[in-house]
């Protein structure tokens, strides 16, 4: 069975679709959405600071 075939301009398409989606989650729920900036700024300051 031979590899499955990518359709690499799917990639392309990534950063919309995730922009739409993140705005979805933050009108539909505010507090998922505040929970997860908070969780992905956490990991970022984590980062920068060696930690």
């Amino acid at each position: 069975m031979g590899e499955p075939e990518h359709d690499l301009t799917a990639l392309a398409e990534g950063p919309s679709v995730l922009s739409d989606l993140l705005r979805m989650i933050e009108a539909e729920d505010t507090k998922h959405f505040s929970a997860m900036v908070k969780l992905v700024t956490s990991s970022a300051d984590s980062g920068q600071n060696g930690q």
